[in-house]
């Protein structure tokens, strides 16, 4: 019987030594709710993950969230954003709605608006997301919030080789 009780002890204390991931919150739902609480399918791209990715503007967004496709005609205001296969075309309105700070951008000048060293996190939020965001959202919305400002002075440089 003591060794019975022994192994379920033993079987206990690994159960409570288990790793726990970090916990993310979701700004975008307008509800305090983790990634694991959401129902719809998010991808959150921090600080970090931007460092040492290839993202250098918005256009490399699709480099590294899955179902996404960013193409473009030539200028900036040419571009379409497809999530999950649906975009939109140059000549109607935008299925892809982004916010920068919460602040509703029209999507085609989005794409110059964005400092990509300013950046705290994007978070893109994939599927229909109308009953949060309204009109212009059928396929999802591209939420960029930006690091807070500070009184200290900072910069900051980047160099690429091509």
């Amino acid at each position: 019987m003591k060794k019975i009780i022994m192994l379920f002890l033993n079987t206990f204390a690994i159960v409570l030594s288990a790793i726990e991931l970090p916990v993310v919150t979701i700004e975008s739902s307008k509800l305090e709710e983790t990634s694991q609480e959401s129902t719809s399918t998010v991808n959150i791209i921090d600080k970090k993950k931007l460092a040492i990715t290839s993202v250098k503007s918005i256009k490399d967004l699709s480099s590294v969230i899955s179902n996404t496709n960013i193409s473009g005609i030539g200028n900036r205001s040419d571009k379409t954003f497809t999530i999950r296969g649906i975009s939109n075309y140059v000549a109607y309105e935008s299925s892809v709605a982004m916010y920068i700070d919460d602040v509703p951008i029209p999507f085609s000048y989005g794409f110059g608006m964005v400092d990509m060293h300013n950046i705290k996190t994007i978070e893109v939020l994939k599927g229909a997301q109308g009953t949060l965001f309204g009109k212009g959202a059928e396929s999802g919305v591209i939420n960029i919030y930006t690091n807070k400002p500070t009184k200290k002075f900072q910069a900051k440089a980047r160099l690429w080789l091509l």
